[in-house]
C-alpha cells in the first residue's frame, strides 16, 4: 500500500479514484462511488456497492456486492448475493451464492447451491451441485453439477450436465453432455452430438 493517497479525476466514470489499496476486516460498507486502482480485500460481511477497481477483489462470506467493476480477478466466500459485477479476469463464488448480472472475460466458477441469472464469460462457466440457473453465456464450456435446473444456457464450446438435469433451452457450438437421469423439456442444440451417459 502506498504511503500517500493521489486523488485524480476518471472522466470515464465521473468517480474519485484513489492511487491505493484497501485492506479490511469484517462487516466493512462501501456505499459512495469509490474508483481504487490497487486491490480491495475484505473479510465477512462485507457491503460493496458501485465500485471501480483496477486490481482484485476479495471477499470473504456473507457478502452483499453490488455494481463492481474489476480490472482483474473477483473472488468471493460462500452465502453472497451479487448484482451488476464485473471482471476482466476471472470471477469465482463459493457455495450458497446468489446472482445475477454477473459478466467475466474469463472464467466464472460458482460453488454448490448456486441461484443465477444473467450470467456471461468469455471463457468457461461452472457451477457446483443444484444449480438453479437461467441466462447463461459461455463463449467456451458450461459445466453444472448434479440436479441441475436449467433455463437458457449458450455455449462456444461444450455442455455438460451432471446427473438429474432438468434442462431447458440449451445450445452448444460443441457437444451436449447429460449425465445420468436427464429430463429435457424443450430445445437442445449441438454442433456436433449430444451424449447422454449412463
Amino acid at each position: 500500500m502506498k504511503d500517500t493517497i493521489k486523488i485524480v479525476r476518471l472522466d470515464d466514470y465521473g468517480k474519485t479514484a484513489y492511487d491505493c489499496s484497501i485492506f479490511g476486516g469484517d462487516n466493512v460498507k462501501f456505499y459512495e462511488p469509490v474508483c481504487i486502482t490497487g486491490d480491495i480485500s475484505l473479510e465477512d460481511y462485507a457491503d460493496v456497492c458501485d465500485i471501480n477497481v483496477g486490481g482484485n477483489v476479495f471477499l470473504g462470506d456473507n457478502a452483499d456486492v453490488h455494481n463492481v467493476k474489476a480490472g482483474e480477478d473477483i473472488v468471493l466466500g460462500d452465502n453472497v448475493v451479487t448484482t451488476e459485477i464485473e471482471s476482466e479476469g476471472n470471477i469465482t463464488l463459493g457455495d450458497n451464492a446468489n446472482t445475477c448480472e454477473i459478466t467475466a472475460e474469463g472464467n466464472i466458477t460458482l460453488g454448490d447451491n448456486a441461484d443465477t441469472q444473467d450470467i456471461g464469460a468469455g471463457g468457461d462457466i461452472t457451477l457446483g451441485d443444484n444449480a438453479n440457473t437461467r441466462d447463461i453465456d459461455a463463449g467456451g464450456n458450461v459445466t453444472l453439477g448434479d440436479n441441475a435446473d436449467t433455463g437458457q444456457i449458450e455455449a462456444g464450446e461444450d455442455i455438460t450436465l451432471g446427473d438429474n438435469a432438468n434442462t431447458c433451452d440449451i445450445y452448444a457450438e460443441n457437444d451436449v453432455i447429460l449425465k445420468g437421469k436427464a429430463k429435457i423439456c424443450d430445445t437442445i442444440k449441438s454442433g456436433n452430438n449430444i451424449l447422454i451417459e449412463p
